[in-house]
C-alpha cells in the first residue's frame, strides 16, 4: 500500500515536472507571436519598418538601379559624351569656317559655355553641360587621362551614384566660383589696377577641369596610400 501511495506522489511530481517544462516554451511562443506581427506592422515605432519604407522608396530604388550598373560601361560613357561634345564643337567650327553658317557655334556656345551672362539669362543648365565640354584636343585629352585614372579608384570607393553626383557637384561648384570671380573678383581687381584686362569681350569657359580637381581631391584624401604612375612626357630633339 505504501509503494502504491509513493509510486502515485512520484507520478504526480513528474507530471507537474513536465507540465512546467513544456507549458513555459509555449507561453513564450504565444508571446513571439504577438510580438512579430506588432513589429512588422508598426510604422511608427519600430526600425524594421522604416527600413521597408526606405526600401520602397522611389528615389532609393532609383540608387540601387544605378549602382547596379556596370562601373567601366558607366566611366566609359562619360568619357564618351566628352568625346561627343568636342566632336560637336569642332562641327561648329567646320562649318563656319568653310560655309560662313554660324548657326551650330551659337547653338554651342549658347548651351555648352558656361558665362555670368549666360546664368543671369536663366541659363543654369550651362552649369553643368560645360562639364563635358571641351574645344582644344590637348584640354580633352588631358581631363579624360586624368579621369579614367582616377576615376576606376573613387568608382570603387563610392559607387556610380556617387561618383556621378561628386562629377556633377564639383563641376557646377567651380563653375559658380568661376562666375563670381568674373563678375565681381576681376573688374575690382582692374578697377584697383592689380591686373590689366587684355580683351574686352565676354569671358566662357568650357571643360571638365572642375570635375576632375574634384575626383582628384577626393582620392587624395581618401586613399592616401594607394601608388600613383607618373607618365612622364618627353620631347624628342635631334642631335
Amino acid at each position: 500500500m505504501f509503494q502504491a501511495l509513493a509510486s502515485k506522489r512520484l507520478l504526480r511530481s513528474t507530471i507537474k515536472l513536465s507540465y512546467v517544462k513544456y507549458s513555459q516554451p509555449q507561453h513564450r511562443l504565444s508571446i513571439r507571436t504577438y510580438i512579430r506581427p506588432h513589429y512588422y506592422t508598426d510604422v511608427q515605432n519600430t526600425t524594421l519598418s522604416k527600413a521597408l519604407q526606405k526600401q520602397r522608396d522611389p528615389i532609393q530604388r532609383f540608387n540601387r538601379q544605378v549602382n547596379n550598373l556596370d562601373p567601366n560601361k558607366v566611366l566609359w560613357t562619360v568619357i564618351g559624351t566628352n568625346v561627343g561634345v568636342f566632336l560637336m564643337w569642332q562641327y561648329a567650327y567646320s562649318t563656319y569656317r568653310t560655309f560662313g553658317d554660324g548657326h551650330w557655334l551659337q547653338f554651342m556656345t549658347k548651351h555648352f559655355a558656361v558665362s555670368p551672362e549666360a546664368t543671369s539669362n536663366g541659363r543654369y543648365h550651362t552649369l553643368l553641360a560645360s562639364c563635358f565640354s571641351h574645344q582644344q584636343l590637348d584640354h580633352l585629352a588631358i581631363n579624360m587621362l586624368v579621369l579614367h585614372s582616377m576615376g576606376q579608384g573613387v568608382l570603387q570607393a563610392i559607387g556610380v551614384s556617387r561618383f556621378l553626383l561628386l562629377y556633377a557637384s564639383a563641376g557646377i561648384v567651380s563653375n559658380l566660383i568661376g562666375n563670381g570671380y568674373k563678375k565681381y573678383v576681376r573688374p575690382w581687381l582692374e578697377r584697383n589696377q592689380f591686373v590689366y584686362s587684355r580683351r574686352k569681350e565676354l569671358i566662357r569657359s568650357v571643360g571638365a577641369s572642375g570635375s576632375i580637381m574634384g575626383l582628384i581631391t577626393f582620392f587624395a584624401c581618401a586613399c592616401m596610400s594607394a601608388p600613383l604612375q607618373l607618365i612622364d612626357v618627353y620631347k624628342a630633339t635631334e642631335l
